[in-house]
């Protein structure tokens, strides 16, 4: 494994890209992996100092962070995720692509929150079309693979309190590809698809959207929020197929 090359410390998931969804083996065929890129940082004052606009460029700066990771293990361009998102709660961030590969991730792992959250917004979506089989058991959009879903994975992996209870609400916001480099995106919805998305989602986790016309603004990692105290990444390898726990991942548990 290599070392992160940026100062947010977003670095491959060798867990997951070895394990998920199958392990990898390197003496077999070659094999479709999942790319999933990530960091969790741990601050010594509480980040609700952190300003809106500084999360836009916390985000921006991490999406910009996982090519040059990606070129490490030799891995092309076209497989870098597509979003990052980042978590702001308490004294934490936890930033996250979205998972890129062929196996639905989130809907194999049946007994974790984030699949609980996920078969309640199938219900509320069923139930906002009541005269409409078709949406009886319509799955997320893209199948829980967005950078929302993989942040609020990695926070259940580490922490027992459900992300709706927490006080202030945990912020989330997102970034895309664009020509020009990253930009603001809104959570995925029923405004472009007839099924539901990252924003039935969010709305279920109470989870706090940042304005998407703010602009981003510069910081300082050695003083926000008093200053990094620990840059970690929250691995998701002990997450296997079907809720079944397993090892690794990271010690923080609260």
């Amino acid at each position: 494994m290599h070392n992160p090359k940026g100062a947010l410390g977003i670095r491959l998931d060798y867990t997951v890209a070895r394990a998920w969804p199958v392990e990898w083996d390197p003496e077999g065929k070659s094999q479709a992996r999942n790319w999933l890129l990530s960091s969790h940082l741990v601050f010594n004052n509480p980040v609700d100092s952190i300003t809106d606009q500084q999360l836009w460029k916390i985000a921006a700066d991490a999406f910009n962070e996982m090519q040059p990771e990606m070129k490490q293990y030799d891995i092309g361009v076209r497989k870098v995720p597509s979003v990052m998102t980042v978590l702001a709660f308490g004294n934490k961030t936890i930033l996250s692509s979205s998972i890129r590969g062929q196996a639905a991730f989130t809907y194999a792992l049946e007994k974790t929150p984030v699949y609980k959250t996920m078969k309640l917004c199938t219900a509320i979506w069923a139930d906002q079309h009541p005269d409409d089989d078709e949406h009886a058991d319509k799955e997320h959009r893209n199948k829980g693979s967005c950078g929302e879903p993989m942040v609020a994975h990695q926070y259940y992996h580490v922490h027992d309190k459900p992300l709706k209870e927490l006080e202030p609400p945990a912020r989330v916001d997102t970034v895309s590809r664009s020509a020009n480099g990253p930009i603001p995106k809104p959570p995925c919805g029923p405004d472009e698809y007839d099924t539901w998305g990252c924003t039935l989602f969010i709305q279920q986790e109470g989870l706090k959207e940042l304005d998407l016309n703010l602009k981003p603004a510069d910081y300082n990692l050695q003083t926000i929020a008093g200053g990094v105290k620990e840059k970690r990444q929250i691995t998701l390898c002990s997450l296997k197929p079907k809720g079944e726990v397993g090892g690794g991942g990271s010690s923080e548990k609260n």
